[in-house]
């Protein structure tokens, strides 16, 4: 294990609870998902396929690169990854696609992007929170013990994800062609965390100070805040999509509330992640203008 990580203080009995109250959250999102929409049969299939092409990226990262391994005391794993990170990965892409299609409007071509972004502005805030609480750790340094490359790879994945799946919605290719072009999301996220990993981010190897990281997570959550405040973005979001997120985001935080360690500093940077999620619901409810009617 690289350097030095948190002293976790999780009992068995509160990561059970935890697991449990995740997967809960998890089957929520996506029955609601899946039965609140028009075209169920698509999104099952997208999210059987997001979930499948999901661990074998994990397992494959795994084994070839050694940078990160799972806590022993999940419940139900296939071989190095548990089945509730399977079960993660379609809904946190599907809730980043259904956000990242409101704010494009009519920009198609730029929901992969923003929903690559947004996926990693999700890995900014679970993989420290989740790496403080022991539910899996990291072999390189980075922020709050979480290397950069790591944060980079949620992104990647989500990106070909969309991508793929995306063909689909255009009704450029048939459902069986792009359920064997995931191999792409699969093997693309090999390929992009090579390319950077010895371009960019093995020169960037090394421990960041929290204090700074702290600060620069406030720095770009209040710049984020304005643009959204003095834009019109916030009414571009339909309410149905921020409130299918709150459960999530009230996760993380009690999982960073019980992990008995947790440094003040990580605290700070997760709070961070709030003011820019605060900022579209005050704008919403404090205007009829927008999406605010769209349930």
């Amino acid at each position: 294990m690289y350097g030095s990580q948190p002293n976790y203080r999780v009992s068995i009995f509160i990561r059970a609870v935890l697991e449990f109250v995740a997967f809960l959250i998890v089957t929520v999102y996506s029955l609601f998902r899946i039965l609140g929409y028009p075209e169920r049969k698509r999104t099952l299939i997208r999210f059987a396929l997001i979930a499948a092409a999901g661990w074998c990226v994990e397992e494959t990262c795994i084994l070839s690169y050694g940078f990160h391994s799972y806590s022993t005391n999940w419940r139900l794993s296939i071989f190095n990854v548990p089945i509730l990170i399977m079960l993660v990965w379609p809904a946190v892409i599907q809730s980043a696609w259904d956000l990242a299609s409101q704010l494009a409007a009519r920009k198609i071509k730029l929901v992969p992007v923003i929903a690559a972004g947004i996926v990693w502005t999700d890995a900014c805030l679970i993989e420290p929170v989740a790496v403080n609480a022991g539910l899996w750790h990291w072999n390189r340094p980075g922020i709050y013990h979480v290397p950069l490359i790591g944060l980079f790879g949620w992104a990647c994945f989500a990106y070909l994800c969309v991508r793929v799946l995306s063909l689909k919605d255009r009704k450029a290719v048939s459902g069986a062609v792009v359920r064997g072009l995931m191999v792409f999301p699969v093997l693309g996220v090999h390929l992009m965390l090579l390319c950077t990993w010895w371009a960019v981010f093995k020169w960037m190897d090394t421990p960041l100070d929290p204090i700074v990281v702290a600060a620069t997570a406030w720095i770009i959550s209040i710049g984020l805040s304005v643009v959204i405040f003095r834009s019109d973005l916030a009414f571009r979001i339909e309410k149905k999509t921020l409130l299918s997120r709150i459960p999530a985001t009230l996760f993380i935080f009690g999982l960073l509330a019980v992990s008995a360690d947790s440094d003040r500093y990580l605290l700070i940077y997760a709070v961070a992640f709030l003011l820019p999620y605060l900022t579209v619901m005050t704008k919403q409810y404090g205007s009829t203008k927008g999406t605010l009617g769209k349930n």
